[in-house]
């Protein structure tokens, strides 16, 4: 047992009375009962099991969710004994040999560093991959938060909207002949989702923009929703709805109370001690009251739909951190909102990073397509085995079926689309954390469905890399949908850098 983590037990062994000698005949569920497991690592979230993480992350794992838990409760552990039967908003107080009996239980039963197995090749439709609007640079880190095509002054031709971190703004793509050029739209500090709508019933698309507030993790009241509104010049006032609140994820329009109105729904991502789901109710004259409507940390993103048919407005949050869910809020009307799962992950490392709703299956009702790719949980991230692509089908009266579709590490976008032109909907999925060191590592993927939701994947591109967003559009009038990427890199050691990149779809080889 001991040589799974030492090279010698020397110091180790002929002294019975050392805690880890008296775990050595025990079965693991003996072991996990006698360090009260469940008590210490499952009264928040999901219990994690050993397999979760390999070998020579634990200690980190360990480490570090103690030092959260310190940050969490305002005070430092003090490793003195206290009784079994203590509150759990206590459990840091155990001893430090009680704390190390569980390092060790995760140690001896995990396993060692995954062997990832190769990614898709590049087959089944030729893509070419081109930088769009600014160029790259060489100096900064460039960092896009999001992409999103949209016909923005309605002349008939997809648009691109860029949130970019590095230069603090919202920006707009347009193709100006047979080029595409770039302009300020607004400066934001770290924009990190767009959706446009006429907000305000005057005939222009406006802009309602998340404000992340940081690029850093922090509980600081850093985020905020503004409402760039279009003066029918293609000239943006920027006006904030809601500030003072922790890093916002994503904010989608809605008239959730039916007044004719737009309101809006926000994810307050946060960190460890802020962080809410929340909606933004439109007063007749023009003011915004916010409503908070869950305390859970994490949420991701927000979309909106009608999910049970009774004419109301509902939305449907994926919520990391912890929690690890996707839940429908289902409109009660009055602005109340009920809460019902749908998903929920084994486990609180799954690492659940993006949602899309759309009829997978075209039945006829709405599924839930969504990724988990996420791993900064840790004080370095890590790639994780069972990050990928999966799909919730619907099956009525609110009732899902878990489909997995793919292993693929860093996963943090998937959008559907009919790539192939067969009149099924095909998947496109990016990659953030990966194995970049190795060559051979795609970061964007699709998946080909054969008509009846059997998907077989297909590499599109290895550079650039570190790919967090991604939409989908026919951007060339070809017919055929394109692929736009938004990079988000943070390794130094990873050269294949990009900052917005149209990947056109070519068709099948000749």
């Amino acid at each position: 047992m001991c040589g799974v983590c030492h090279d010698t037990t020397k110091g180790y062994v002929g002294r019975p009375d050392h805690f880890l000698n008296r775990r050595a005949t025990l079965t693991r569920q003996a072991w996990a009962d006698s360090i009260l497991l469940q008590a210490k690592c499952g009264s928040c979230h999901r219990l994690p099991e050993p397999d979760q993480l390999p070998t020579e992350r634990w200690e980190d794992a360990v480490t570090h969710f103690m030092s959260k838990v310190t940050y969490y409760l305002g005070q430092a552990p003090t490793f003195q004994p206290v009784p079994a039967h203590q509150p759990y908003q206590q459990w840091m107080r155990q001893t430090r040999e009680q704390w190390m009996d569980v390092l060790h239980y995760y140690l001896v039963f995990s396993q060692p560093g995954t062997v990832l197995p190769p990614d898709p090749s590049l087959a089944g439709i030729r893509f070419e991959a081109a930088p769009l609007g600014i160029a790259p640079s060489r100096h900064v880190f460039d960092q896009i938060g999001n992409v999103n095509v949209v016909d923005l002054d309605r002349n008939g031709q997809p648009d691109i909207l860029v949130c970019d971190f590095k230069r603090h703004m919202v920006s707009w793509i347009q193709l100006q002949g047979a080029h595409w050029e770039e302009y300020l739209l607004a400066s934001v500090p770290f924009p990190g989702h767009t959706e446009a709508g006429d907000f305000n019933g005057d005939g222009h698309l406006d802009i309602v923009v998340a404000d992340v507030g940081s690029d850093v993790p922090t509980d600081d009241r850093v985020g905020g929703v503004y409402l760039l509104t279009n003066d029918g010049r293609m000239q943006f006032d920027t006006t904030p709805l809601l500030q003072d609140v922790g890093r916002v994820a994503d904010v989608r329009p809605g008239d959730f109370d039916q007044d004719g109105d737009v309101d809006f729904v926000v994810a307050v991502f946060g960190f460890l001690k802020e962080g809410e789901i929340g909606w933004l109710e439109q007063h007749a004259d023009g003011s915004f009251a916010y409503h908070r409507l869950s305390d859970k940390k994490g949420g991701v993103h927000v979309p909106t739909v009608d999910l049970n048919g009774d004419g109301r407005l509902d939305f449907i949050a994926l919520i990391s951190q912890e929690y690890e869910e996707v839940a429908a809020f289902l409109n009660q009307g009055g602005g109340q909102f009920l809460e019902q799962t749908l998903f929920k992950a084994g486990s609180p490392t799954f690492g659940l990073s993006g949602i899309e709703l759309v009829d997978l299956d075209q039945d006829g009702d709405v599924d839930i397509l969504y990724t988990n790719g996420d791993a900064f949980d840790l004080s370095t991230p890590m790639i994780r085995p069972y990050h990928g692509v999966q799909w919730l089908e619907n099956q009525g009266d609110l009732q899902f079926a878990f489909h997995d579709l793919i292993r693929f590490y860093g996963a943090y976008r998937a959008v559907p689309a009919d790539l192939d032109g067969d009149g099924d909907l095909d998947v496109v999925a990016v990659s953030l954390i990966n194995d970049w060191d190795d060559p051979a590592r795609v970061s964007i993927l699709w998946l080909e469905n054969d008509g009846h939701q059997q998907f077989t994947p297909h590499g599109i591109g290895r550079a650039p890399t570190s790919l967090i967003t991604a939409d989908v559009a026919d951007l060339d009038g070809d017919g055929r949908p394109d692929v736009v990427t938004g990079g988000m890199h943070m390794d130094p050691s990873d050269q294949r850098r990009g900052r917005v990149t149209l990947w056109r779809n070519l068709g099948p080889p000749d």
